[in-house]
């Protein structure tokens, strides 16, 4: 999990993956507004 930033960031940052040539990347964009209590640190990233 990452704080949102731009894509174009973000891309860079997966292209310089050393892994990249046998990982495959999914990136979902989510917006956490509700939570359990054991999960709600996961709103303030």
């Amino acid at each position: 999990m990452v704080k949102d930033i731009a894509r174009a960031r973000l891309d860079a940052i997966l292209a310089e993956d050393p892994f990249i040539a046998v990982a495959h990347y999914e990136v979902t964009k989510v917006n956490v507004t509700r939570a359990a209590d054991a999960l709600a640190v996961l709103k303030d990233l």
